[in-house]
C-alpha cells in the first residue's frame, strides 16, 4: 500500500512479487496495492509488450489459462524498484 500514488506513478515503487502464467511466459509484476480500494493493483506486465496497468485482485485471483491453470509466484524473484525491472525488460 505504501508504493501507490507519487511513488508508483513515478515507478520508483519496489516490485514485491511476480506471477508467471507457466503456459504463456507472461508475467505480472506487482507494484502497489491501492490503500482505498483494496482489490484495485498497480502492474507492470510483461509478455509480447511491456505495460503498466491496473488489475483487479479478485481478476487475477481467479485468472486461468487454456490448460486451466491458475498463476503461479515467481518464489525466486527478488524485491526491485520498478524502473530497474522496466529498463532489464526492455533491455536497456
Amino acid at each position: 500500500m505504501a508504493n501507490w500514488g507519487e511513488l508508483a506513478e513515478s515507478m520508483e515503487a519496489f516490485v514485491e512479487v511476480s506471477l508467471i502464467d507457466e503456459l504463456s511466459g507472461w508475467r505480472i509484476y506487482l507494484i502497489a496495492l491501492n490503500p482505498d480500494d483494496q482489490d484495485t493493483l498497480l502492474t507492470l506486465v510483461s509478455g509480447d509488450i511491456e505495460v503498466m496497468q491496473t488489475y483487479s485482485l479478485y481478476s487475477l485471483l481467479n485468472a486461468f489459462n487454456s490448460d486451466g491453470e491458475g498463476l503461479t509466484v515467481d518464489t525466486e524473484f527478488r524485491r526491485v524498484k520498478a524502473c530497474v525491472l522496466y529498463k532489464k525488460l526492455k533491455g536497456y
